[in-house]
């Protein structure tokens, strides 16, 4: 509300405090330009980025080569990709997901975030399905539409729709606020935050059919 009236009245210093953030530079190990599509992709997503260069090494994660991406709480600017896993594009917006909330989000905001998916009183990273692996799930989705229009089911036991993909958005938008503001870092966070393993199925039975990806479900609405 208070964010409205602020851009209602079109002050100096509103437009000051709501300037869209630079979308990252993406670098490979040795700092330059990142190749292939990632920047590209990361150029086109419809929600603020954590400002400045993010390094994305392809070797994947240290000590889990089988997860298709990682972050690590304490390098807050790198993101581990497997380069042969499906979905790099989804992997990519939801490891920068973390990274925007370890570096963007303050208490507010995932107090906010926990109200939308009905666990007000949930710890951010601790349980099954946490918040914040929830956040990085909605990040994404937020990243590739600024609409939906019927309900979307992505890892970590992340459920949405209209209303509540419009408002977990909103919450990534609202982050835009003054450099004076700084956010405050998540309480407790864990060493590294990575996808869901993949069920193994008992011997001699196949494997269980995947849930679609996010940008699957999003296949037969406007291109991506």
């Amino acid at each position: 509300m208070a964010l409205l009236a602020a851009l209602t009245l079109g002050t100096t210093a509103a437009q000051a405090a709501t300037q869209p953030r630079d979308k990252a530079k993406l670098v490979n190990a040795k700092g330059r330009s990142l190749g292939g599509p990632y920047q590209r992709w990361v150029t086109r997503v419809k929600v603020p980025t954590v400002e400045g260069r993010v390094k994305v090494l392809l070797s994947g994660c240290p000590r889990r080569p089988s997860f298709a991406g990682c972050v690590f709480t304490k390098r807050t600017r790198t993101v581990y990709l497997r380069r042969s896993a499906p979905s790099q594009r989804e992997v990519l917006l939801h490891e920068l997901g973390h990274l925007f909330d370890l570096r963007v989000l303050g208490k507010a905001d995932r107090r906010a975030f926990k109200r939308v998916i009905g666990r007000p009183r949930a710890s951010w990273f601790r349980g099954v399905n946490p918040p914040a692996e929830q956040f990085a799930e909605a990040y994404a989705l937020c990243a590739l539409r600024k609409r939906i229009t019927r309900r979307i089911t992505g890892g970590y036991g992340f459920r949405t729709a209209t209303r509540r993909h419009r408002r977990s958005c909103a919450i990534i938008h609202a982050t835009v606020r003054p450099k004076s503001a700084p956010p405050s870092r998540p309480p407790n966070p864990p060493p590294v935050t990575l996808p869901p393993p993949q069920s193994q199925p008992p011997s001699g039975q196949p494997p269980a059919e995947q849930e679609p990806s996010l940008i699957d479900q999003l296949d037969d609405l406007l291109p991506l």
